[in-house]
């Protein structure tokens, strides 16, 4: 275990939520650009993730610090156990959110409003479990955010774009279902403490299967990504290994067994990761179909001399 507090309050020692958002900042950045991204971008936009989610555990601990100390799971956070003071939090939250601003000032001006979405959801998420019965929806869509950000980066309207409403939704569906399986883990502390709703309480008995439903909606936009982009076979093919997980999960996690939606969290990396191999394949099986009827639309036709049939022998002599 990683003793600096500071290091453990943005969990640079816990790399799983900073993949997790990553992946579809990653998958955003390919489908926008054909499969090639710029160098500048993919280094702001993998930076930005970084500082974002660093920034957004801080302020989930402060919300969270008088839960976390009657949870096991969270107790022996650097807030939950006064390591770390809240005025010392806010100090390192206030340096990452300069350090945020000066990545933004690199994007074009279309992008922060987006950027200000992103944030206004970071301070609502941790306060919506007080109130609201599914806070894991503004998890997803604050997780999803960087998708229209990196269209907005491009120049193109990320409302109007089909693809990047696809790649929002999906990502929506998927983050609900990952984070209920992560709420799993702390279920029982959560009933406890009396004082925080999660998608895992609210789902109750049901929650297997509307966490496979949501994985399957993830699935099935993915899907239909891959149709109306012509992706090669291989794109399928990752979606079918999903599938296979996602049936997996539905079996194999019980919500009265915290250790196994928490196993199930974690084999979400490598969810991630087939999902975004496979759209990376795809694209190249799509770039390949494109340069084909390129090929075929430049190749001239030629044209044959004509032949003249004769039928008639009487013809054939009068044109001799």
């Amino acid at each position: 275990m990683i003793q600096n507090p500071y290091i453990r309050l943005m969990r640079f020692d816990k790399p799983v939520g900073t993949l997790l958002l990553l992946f579809p900042t990653l998958m955003a950045l390919l489908m926008a650009t054909d499969g090639i991204p710029d160098i500048k971008s993919a280094v702001i936009f993998t930076l930005g993730v970084i500082i974002t989610r660093a920034a957004g555990c801080i302020l989930n601990d402060i919300a969270d610090r008088k839960i976390d100390n009657q949870v096991e799971r969270t107790k022996n956070r650097p807030l939950a156990n006064k390591e770390i003071s809240v005025f010392s939090a806010l100090i390192l939250f206030s340096f990452l959110a300069v350090f945020g601003l000066v990545l933004l000032y690199f994007l074009p001006v279309k992008t922060y409003v987006w950027a200000g979405l992103c944030i206004i959801l970071m301070v609502i998420y941790p306060l919506s479990k007080r109130f609201f019965a599914i806070p894991q929806l503004f998890l997803g869509l604050a997780f999803s955010m960087p998708i229209p950000m990196v269209y907005a980066n491009y120049g193109v309207n990320p409302f109007t774009d089909l693809n990047a409403l696809l790649l929002f939704f999906a990502n929506v569906a998927w983050t609900i279902a990952y984070d209920t399986q992560y709420a799993i883990a702390d279920m029982d502390d959560d009933l406890k403490s009396g004082k925080i709703y999660t998608s895992a309480i609210t789902f109750g008995k049901k929650v297997n299967f509307i966490v496979f439903s949501f994985n399957f909606v993830y699935l099935a936009l993915l899907t239909i990504l891959g149709f109306l982009n012509s992706f090669s076979y291989l794109f399928y093919v990752g979606l079918g290994i999903n599938l296979l997980w996602f049936i997996y999960h539905y079996f194999a996690v019980d919500r009265f067994v915290g250790e196994t939606g928490f196993k199930a969290f974690m084999q979400n990396i490598q969810i991630g990761w087939i999902t975004l191999w496979a759209l990376a394949l795809g694209l190249i099986g799509m770039q390949a179909h494109k340069y084909q009827e390129n090929l075929n639309l430049s190749q001239p036709i030629v044209s044959q001399p004509e032949t003249q049939v004769v039928t008639n022998p009487e013809d054939l002599q009068n044109n001799q």
